[in-house]
């Protein structure tokens, strides 16, 4: 994909090339400058076997391909074009004939790095009008997975200071290669002498006696070279040879990359990036004469895959990597108090790297929790640094990294969700003091009092009254994660730690977990750059932040699908984290399965006091007997979401009655009444109602609105349907269908801000696009006019999501919603196959 910068500033998709047959594993740029315009020669490298070359004639025009080299016997993985060596004054030629573009690029050669462990050198020739392979470089052991290339342009008296490149003359280009064999390579490729217009390949041959006749006679072997191969491009005579291999990573090197496209003694420095979790620079040495590591960074131990990628910027100060859990990871070049450097870590965006199925807001809307196909649950809180008044979104915690790809989760209370995988079970997890701790250094503001600050703080509770948890680790060959408590951190302390029984034990999680010391370092992280404290490192999210599991829900016969609850569905929460209501009284999970048939596509609700089933009383003469509640059945295929009716919506006489909506691929729409007599322990549930058929598609997603006066469903139809409740019988009824232009796969509601009977109505669509309506409904039955319905605004996918949209979900409005003014404004929050979560701030 072609990305441009257009007149607005913003990035745009102006071109998509699709003439590979396989995946795309590398693509590589070159400008091509002229007084007139700048032009671009790219080359794209695909697993199907060939590597690509494609003309770009200037800005606005669509790239096309100008040659394919295609490789029998192996597959490029990496590739790079740049200059030959010669002066740095480049120029290249291109001409218009006949509406044909003829070039001359003999200033340009291509690499590319096989899966046969060789480098393939091509240049261009002039005869075909094509490059050719002139050149196969062998050494690597392994598939060589990146090449960078610099030209080198120092005086000869800086040159001579520095032994390690003594040798080398301006105008030479250095080619770096890294491999799977965890090495890099140096290679030296320089221009040795122009040749006559006739009989170049004889006037080679020729050169290479007249060298063996001269090294025969002056007896100077340093004019003889090891592996070295020659090639012609144009009329000069080129020589490429191995310069230096580098060795200090202890795994494959992912990417190799040059401070800058033209190099001096100065600037002189390579990056590198492997999968042994490291990034090092490097640096020729002018004592030793070798190149040597100057700076690791990175992280020792922890997970595999380490680093993508590692670039450094051309003042050399700033170094980015990307992580294989989706991160960046940013170092600064700074000055300490000694006045000394020290590359620092900064905190940096990190993100999902799959799509994003779920996204819930804590119960006060403090924070929100998202969930994906790339196996972690992630937390993410507004940080509020000194820099930015209302602080910005960063991730705060990750609590889950599972073995499945997560598909749905829904909060029990405020410290407490519970999720759903591709797996036949649901997991309950439990917020640690650590998560505590990071959430009030983080995202209650310094700035004030103490009691406000006691007010927004994040409390020590848990919901049976037990000691909360330190924090949570994944056992050695563990599936779950388990939690650390004060006293087992005592216990082992006082016992003197692990002590090894001739190497035949592993360590417990305690034990590791006090043999690491981090139980002595600081919960919020600090550093130069941010002396107040920072957002935890991906390290830290991956080691410390997770959530420990208390509870495994089973029943289900297939993969859990969806998820709901019926203790967070009221949007006006105000008062204080109060987690008494939620000991106290009943409230209910609901899980579905992937299912084919009507006997899988029930629905099974359980008690999150107890996580037990809910319970049903069959009475068989003077006996009763209590069992575990059958599913709930009116489906006859998979059941898509689920909504319970908020608890304001309960009309008197109903207040120990709660409504569950369910919806299904089989385009049905049931209501589910499940009601406590008060002479009983136990509740009653029964199909209150349903609709078949009610779109003619899949329906996807359904909301109730805040005050549960009517519910909302949208359909791969292209359709959103609204339900009311006739005041005559009390059920529900379709009032209203709007018609979208798109498959809608997600619906929300919140109140419109200054109003309680004017809703927003936000509709995900299948594009990536989000429409938000206003809907006020009539005050009475009289009202001829009905629903009036108007578009209030249109989020296009140029700033909400390029594909599906997954979930939407506004924010509660509470007292802790201090970012925003509630008076005038909403958040609404998205996530997408795009792979990206966001939160939108609509105001009146």
């Amino acid at each position: 994909m072609i990305w441009t910068l257009n007149s607005d500033q913003d990035w745009e998709c102006t071109a998509v090339l699709e003439d590979h047959l396989d995946s795309v594993t590398s693509i590589r740029a070159f400008a091509l400058e002229s007084l007139e315009k700048t032009s671009y020669l790219f080359v794209s490298c695909s697993v199907d076997g060939t590597a690509k070359l494609w003309y770009k004639d200037g800005k606005g025009s669509t790239p096309k391909c100008i040659q394919t080299i295609k490789n029998e016997k192996s597959s490029p993985i990496s590739a790079i074009l740049a200059e030959l060596p010669g002066s740095v004054d480049f120029t290249f030629c291109v001409k218009q004939m006949n509406g044909d573009t003829s070039f001359d690029l003999s200033g340009i050669y291509l690499a590319t790095g096989n899966t046969d462990n060789k480098i393939h050198i091509y240049s261009w020739d002039c005869v075909s009008s094509e490059f050719i392979e002139v050149a196969a470089l062998d050494g690597h052991e392994d598939w060589v997975t990146s090449l960078s290339s610099t030209k080198f342009t120092s005086p000869s008296s800086q040159i001579s200071e520095n032994s390690a490149i003594k040798h080398w003359e301006t105008g030479n280009v250095i080619l770096a290669s890294g491999s799977e064999d965890r090495y890099c390579r140096l290679w030296r490729i320089a221009r040795q002498k122009i040749l006559n217009q006739t009989g170049a390949p004889q006037d080679l041959i020729s050169a290479e006696k007249d060298i063996l006749t001269n090294v025969l006679k002056t007896g100077d072997i340093n004019q003889l070279t090891v592996n070295a191969h020659t090639f012609i491009c144009g009329n000069w005579r080129y020589k490429i040879e191995v310069e230096s291999i580098l060795s200090g990573h202890d795994d494959w090197i992912h990417s190799v990359n040059w401070l800058s496209r033209y190099s001096d003694t100065n600037n002189l420095v390579l990056i590198t990036s492997s999968a042994d979790q490291s990034v090092l620079l490097w640096k020729p040495e002018a004592d030793s004469g070798i190149w040597s590591s100057s700076v690791r960074l990175g992280e020792v131990g922890g997970s595999i895959y380490g680093f993508y990628n590692a670039l450094i910027s051309g003042d050399g100060g700033l170094i980015v990597a990307t992580g294989y859990h989706g991160s960046l990871h940013i170092w600064k070049l700074l000055q300490t108090a000694d006045y000394e450097e020290e590359w620092v870590q900064d905190s940096s965006p990190t993100g999902h790297f799959e799509p994003v199925t779920d996204v819930q807001w804590e119960p006060y809307g403090r924070y929100f929790l998202s969930h994906s196909l790339d196996k972690t649950a992630r937390i993410f809180g507004n940080w509020k640094s000194d820099s930015i008044a209302n602080g910005t979104w960063h991730e705060i915690s990750r609590p889950q990294i599972h073995g499945y790809e997560l598909t749905c989760v829904t909060f029990v209370n405020p410290f407490v969700y519970s999720s759903g995988a591709d797996e036949k079970v649901a997991r309950v997890f439990e917020a640690p003091n650590y998560f505590n701790q990071i959430y009030n250094g983080l995202c209650v503001s310094p700035d004030l009092s103490d009691e406000k600050k006691s007010f927004y703080y994040l409390k020590s509770e848990t919901l049976l009254n037990k000691e909360q948890p330190l924090e949570a680790m994944l056992p050695p060959l563990g599936l779950s994660n388990k939690a650390i408590f004060r006293d087992e951190v005592r216990s082992e302390i006082d016992k003197g730690g692990f002590q090894e029984e001739l190497g035949v034990r592993r360590k417990t999680y305690i034990e590791a977990y006090v043999s690491t010391d981090i139980k002595d370092s600081s919960v919020v992280p600090s550093s130069l750059i941010h002396p107040s404290g920072h957002p935890p490192l991906e390290e830290t999210l991956r080691r410390r932040t997770l959530w420990p599991e208390i509870e495994k829900i089973y029943g289900h016969p297939y993969e859990i699908f969806a998820i709901a609850s019926s203790s967070i569905n009221s949007e006006n929460t105000t008062s204080p984290s109060d987690l008494n209501s939620f000991r106290s009284e009943e409230r209910w999970i609901s899980l579905s399965c992937k299912a084919k048939s009507a006997k899988n596509a029930g629905i099974r609700l359980y008690n999150s006091l107890n996580w037990r089933p809910a319970q049903s009383r069959d009475s068989t003469g003077d006996q009763s007997i209590i069992r575990d509640a059958p599913p709930l059945f009116s489906h006859s295929l998979t059941v898509t979401k689920m909504a319970f009716r908020p608890h304001s919506g309960n009309k008197p006489g109903e207040e120990n009655s709660s409504l569950l909506l369910s919806v299904g691929r089989d385009r049905t729409i049931s209501l589910f009444r499940i009601t406590k007599p008060s002479d009983s322990t136990n509740s009653q549930i029964d199909l209150f109602q349903a609709f078949e058929k009610a779109h003619q598609r899949i329906i996807w997603d359904c909301a109730w609105s805040p005050s549960g006066s009517f519910f909302v469903t949208v359909s791969r139809d292209k359709t959103m349907k609204i339900w009311t409740i006739c005041k005559n019988t009390l059920e529900y009824q379709l009032s209203h269908t709007e018609k979208l232009e798109d498959s809608a796969t997600t619906v929300s509601i919140t109140t419109k801000p200054g109003s309680h009977d004017i809703y927003w109505v936000s509709v995900g669509l299948e594009s990536g696009a989000i429409v938000i309506y206003e809907l006020s409904l009539p005050q009475d039955e009289n009202n001829k006019q009905g629903i009036t319905i108007s578009i209030f605004a249109s989020l296009h996918q140029k700033i909400a999501h390029s594909r599906k949209v997954n979930r939407l979900n506004w924010r509660p409005v509470s007292l802790y919603s201090v970012e925003i003014d509630v008076h005038c404004q909403r958040q609404l929050l998205s996530c997408s196959d795009d792979n990206t979560i966001r939160v939108f701030t609509v105001s009146v």
